[in-house]
């Protein structure tokens, strides 16, 4: 992610929104931070000791320390949880010293008078697995080489506790931190402001919210994983055709990509300061975290007619969408996405080699035998869908209901934050 979440792409994310996170910074060189394990297993309780945001706190529950960001309840103990989606977002690499002004600027109305809560993922406080990093590894070095084949399936899995909320958040834990957080703070009332697919964990808790908007959200639990990948690839390929010299169509722009792809995967291309070649791969996966948020981090160079592109800025672009760490492992934020990803849209995409963008997006979700997010949540007071929303299309946005007296919002914005809030209007 780009260092305010303003800025940053989420694949789907993937961030996509579910999302695999692009990030401003290098993976090789990340500053995620993880909790150090005592030799008894049990983690160390200083997760803020060192959080460079203020406001930083922790609550215990079960084994296990989480941590979260709270300005403090209002006399009458209402609070706003505000969820930045993800999955895989470290909330201590892009919230800004000044958040909270930020936020209330941009919420308005619905975070008048309350306190202002963020919770961390799983993932940025857990131990890593260590089979888990190894698959993960496999996995990341096999999609690599294999991208393109014919069968997605064949790409060896992740082998990583999944559904356990240990990477990514579940149902269960969700909901047991956020009452743990509600008890310590004294929290009586709460609300809720969902961006992207922060919309999927307002499901795990739709019956403790009073009221909730959700702001370019991923699709609703148990939408099929072809629908999600489909929806964003479109609206991508939408993207894709506006940066390509004379591209009027998808077609077009998939033909002009097709060449470029093929000038790439001939063996590679060594670029300074990378150790893994530019590949055919690495292309598709930079075009893909370019179109989600244009003109934001490295400019890709796609000069189609002449079939290249700008080689370090197209490898900083991959590598910052898989969370490439080191040579061929991945951050633990991208078996973040996958965990969480897969517990809310079930079965495999379709198999779609001959879609480079849309294979892309797949990959890391590939969900085939994961169980599946089945609660159906609650309709909310105010929805708002953003038509040139590259991260979120509009089409998912319709997975959700509205209260027969809440409001919808369409935008037209591409900025995928929470833009529009004031025509929520006052919510109830």
């Amino acid at each position: 992610m780009f260092k305010h979440p303003r800025d940053r792409a989420v694949l789907a994310t993937i961030t996509v929104i579910v999302s695999v996170a692009l990030t401003a910074c290098s993976p090789s060189s990340s500053n995620r931070q993880h909790v150090q394990v005592q030799s008894s297993g049990a983690p160390v309780r200083q997760l803020c000791k060192d959080a460079p945001v203020q406001g930083c706190k922790e609550v215990t529950v079960g084994d296990r320390a989480y941590r979260y960001y709270f300005t403090g309840a209002s006399s009458d103990g209402t609070a706003l949880l505000v969820d930045l989606g993800g999955p895989g977002i470290s909330l201590s690499s892009v919230l800004r010293p000044d958040y909270t002004t930020q936020f209330r600027k941009d919420l308005g109305q619905l975070s008048e008078d309350k306190g202002l809560l963020l919770i961390e993922e799983p993932w940025v406080d857990s131990p890593v697995n260590p089979v888990c990093k190894e698959t993960a590894r496999q996995f990341y070095s096999a999609v690599r080489a294999q991208w393109r084949t014919d069968k997605i399936s064949a790409i060896p899995k992740m082998q990583c506790p999944w559904g356990q909320g240990v990477y990514g958040w579940n149902r269960e834990t969700y909901r047991n931190v956020v009452t743990a957080i509600e008890s310590k703070e004294h929290i009586h009332t709460l609300d809720m402001a969902a961006l992207s697919f922060g919309s999927v964990r307002y499901s795990y808790i739709d019956d403790k919210i009073r009221t909730a908007a959700l702001v370019r959200p991923a699709a609703a639990p148990g939408t099929a994983n072809q629908v999600v990948v489909a929806a964003r690839a479109l609206q991508l390929w939408k993207s894709i055709v506006n940066e390509c010299d004379g591209c009027v169509t998808i077609a077009d722009a998939k033909a002009q990509l097709d060449r470029v792809l093929k000038r790439y995967a001939a063996g590679g291309l060594t670029t300074p300061g990378r150790s893994v070649p530019l590949t055919d791969f690495d292309v598709a996966s930079a075009l893909v975290a370019s179109a989600i948020n244009p003109g934001a981090g490295p400019a890709l160079g796609w000069k189609s007619k002449a079939a290249t592109v700008d080689a370090v800025n197209a490898g900083v672009l991959s590598d910052a969408l898989w969370e490439r760490v080191g040579e061929e492992d991945v951050s633990p934020a991208l078996v973040a996405y996958a965990d969480e990803y897969c517990q809310a849209y079930p079965g495999t995409a379709v198999e779609i080699a001959d879609d480079p963008v849309a294979t892309v997006l797949a990959e890391p979700a590939t969900c085939a035998g994961r169980k599946a997010e089945t609660h159906k949540p609650k309709p909310v007071a105010c929805l708002i869908a953003g038509t040139n929303d590259m991260s979120a299309p509009a089409a998912l946005a319709r997975t959700w209901q509205v209260k027969a007296s809440g409001t919808r919002v369409t935008t037209r914005s591409s900025q995928h934050w929470f833009t529009d809030m004031q025509d929520c209007g006052r919510m109830k």
